[in-house]
């Protein structure tokens, strides 16, 4: 429990944050209450419900917040050359995407697991693949028009089958009785054949484009 009574506005919202993302480390969602968010995060009841109106609603600031990082730490590999310097985008792009991941897999996976349980969740978590999906649609979109990749099936469907993967995926690389510690590297490797194998098709790599 930590002292939380002499706290600003902003280290009781922090505080909040923190205590749910901890619990959530070991406290299964449909577990998890309040009055353990209140006791681990040292605050009133009364300071819980001023910054927030549920465990949800905590839940939903903290994807909100990894949505941000996983963002800033994507944008810079978008829209990059083509030929090696593609390959080495996307390889960073989902590295970078995995080590968010790992930061914040409690608040994470949970959410996978429950997002079509609650739908204090299900609005946020299908917006969130929503925007990744116009994301990697406008470059596929971006890429064709450029002549890096050749045309092919419907865009924003590849977009959509890649978002839901890449969900997928790094959800399942830190169920460590699904995937070992040792294996996760040639995990992220084969999640980034399929990204460059969907976007540029059999045979047409980035390393063979322009």
């Amino acid at each position: 429990m930590r002292a939380g009574t002499d706290e600003s506005p902003v280290e009781a919202r922090a505080s909040i944050l923190k205590a749910t993302e901890d619990l959530l480390a070991n406290t299964p969602l449909q577990d998890l209450s309040v009055a353990q968010i209140i006791t681990e995060a040292g605050i009133s009841r009364a300071t819980f419900y001023f910054y927030f109106g549920s465990k949800f609603a905590v839940v939903a600031a903290l994807v909100q917040q990894s949505i941000e990082e996983i963002y800033t730490v994507t944008k810079p590999t978008l829209r990059s050359d083509p030929g090696a310097a593609r390959v080495a985008a996307l390889t960073q792009r989902i590295r970078n995407s995995a080590d968010v991941w790992d930061s914040h897999r409690p608040v994470l996976g949970a959410t996978v697991e429950n997002w079509q349980v609650y739908p204090e969740l299900r609005e946020l978590w299908l917006e969130m693949i929503g925007g990744l999906t116009d994301a990697i649609c406008a470059e596929i979109v971006h890429e064709r028009a450029l002549g890096h990749c050749p045309p092919g099936p419907d865009a924003r469907a590849l977009a959509a089958l890649l978002a839901w993967t890449t969900e997928r995926c790094l959800y399942l690389i830190g169920k460590e009785y699904l995937v070992a510690p040792e294996d996760r590297e040639s995990r992220l490797d084969g999640l980034t054949q399929t990204w460059l194998y969907v976007m540029y098709g059999a045979g047409a790599s980035p390393q063979s484009a322009g």
